[in-house]
């Protein structure tokens, strides 16, 4: 979506290293809107030339956003 980036934006796992996690960042998106706390979502994309794991299907990670914007009123 366009509430959260990630960081680095893709992974790349090989024979060598599957079995190692690698750490991604999410951060909000810091603007000027007063949303209140709320959600975002960071979904998966897999691309492999084996068949077994090309496409696999990854369940979408939920967030929580908290905002540091108030209404000045």
């Amino acid at each position: 979506g366009t509430q959260v980036t990630t960081s680095p934006t893709s992974l790349t796992f090989t024979a060598n290293n599957w079995n190692i996690p690698q750490i991604v960042t999410v951060s909000a998106i810091d603007d000027d809107n007063v949303e209140g706390n709320h959600t975002g979502s960071v979904s998966f994309l897999v691309s492999s030339t084996d068949s077994n794991y090309n496409s696999l299907s990854v369940p979408t990670e939920n967030v929580t956003i908290i905002d540091n914007d108030t209404d000045p009123d």
